[in-house]
């Protein structure tokens, strides 16, 4: 009788490992297909006049777009962490001024007179939940980090204990939650005015 137990325990640990690593992959798949869709969506409103091809709105999530790309399905945290600051060597740069850099430059974008239009706004809120989707989808710790600080089970300071690599993707994660969550307010505001 035990044995038969312990026969059916350690096929259900089987079980949940293969069906853990299978919900990894297709959540890594829908993350590359959700990036692929957004691309598509900027593409598609060049095509439609909506945004001009040349607008630094249309130029800076493209190239954002096709950095992340260029490592799916198996992009690592260093390389979303690149394409986020838009990095594209390997030299030593200081990552608070990287990372102030690319704020600066993202905020200016965002303050944009295209992204009151609300289809180019929902565009760009799309970009950046693909792009948290894509470094969550990859790190299981950085998934429990962010929900956990998310419904307030860790404080943000136990961030200061973490590897490196989950800092970097909190940090990318974090600007793209609060960037998303500003362009969401923004276009809602201007729906009710």
């Amino acid at each position: 009788m035990v044995k038969i137990f312990l026969v059916f325990l350690a096929m259900g640990v089987v079980a949940a490992i293969a069906f853990a690593i299978t919900m990894n992959r297709l959540r890594r798949m829908k993350a590359t297909y959700d990036m692929y869709a957004v691309r598509d969506k900027f593409v598609l409103l060049v095509a439609n006049g909506v945004l001009n091809e040349d607008s630094p709105v249309f130029k800076h999530h493209y190239k954002r777009t096709n950095m992340l790309l260029q490592f799916a399905p198996n992009i690592g945290i260093d390389q979303a962490y690149k394409a986020f600051l838009f990095q594209t060597s390997n030299r030593k740069i200081d990552l608070k001024d990287a990372m102030e850099k690319a704020k600066e430059e993202t905020d200016l974008i965002l303050k944009s007179k295209e992204l009151e239009n609300p289809e180019i706004s929902k565009a760009v809120e799309d970009y950046y939940s693909a792009c948290m989707e894509m470094v969550l989808s990859h790190s299981s710790v950085t998934r429990l980090y962010y929900y956990a600080i998310k419904h307030k089970v860790f404080n943000i300071s136990v961030l200061r204990k973490a590897p490196i690599g989950v800092q970097k993707a909190m940090t990318v994660i974090k600007i793209s939650d609060d960037e998303r969550e500003m362009l969401f307010e923004r276009r809602n505001f201007a729906e009710c005015a």
